[in-house]
């Protein structure tokens, strides 16, 4: 059952990528109040620069647990290296990321 419909952005980041979040699902009610949680997956003022050159500039969202997100944008906006950084492959050269509540940076192996 759709709890809610996407939140379409106005515009994208600076990165030039849109985030559509806010697309709750709702299984046999084994996700109660999504509200009340701690973000499964949460970005906050993240970059991430090769060569002195910005590939993320300044992208910061919260997925809940249960939401459907998607990341879209065009080629060579970031999305491969916000990924990367959410699975520890790379590490972000500023801002902050945890997943499932660890610090990708000081607790990866927790965090993947």
């Amino acid at each position: 059952m759709l709890k809610s419909k996407p939140q379409i952005p106005d515009f994208p980041n600076k990165s030039g990528i849109l985030l559509f979040t806010n697309v709750n699902i709702n299984l046999l009610n084994l996700v109660e109040n999504l509200s009340t949680q701690k973000a499964a997956v949460f970005l906050e003022n993240v970059y991430k620069l090769y060569n002195n050159v910005p590939v993320v500039n300044d992208v910061s969202f919260k997925i809940k647990a249960g939401e459907i997100f998607a990341l879209l944008g065009p080629n060579g906006a970031g999305k491969s290296t916000i990924i990367q950084m959410l699975t520890t492959l790379t590490k972000p050269s500023q801002g902050r990321i945890e997943v499932g509540g660890y610090d990708v940076m000081s607790q990866g192996m927790l965090a993947t």
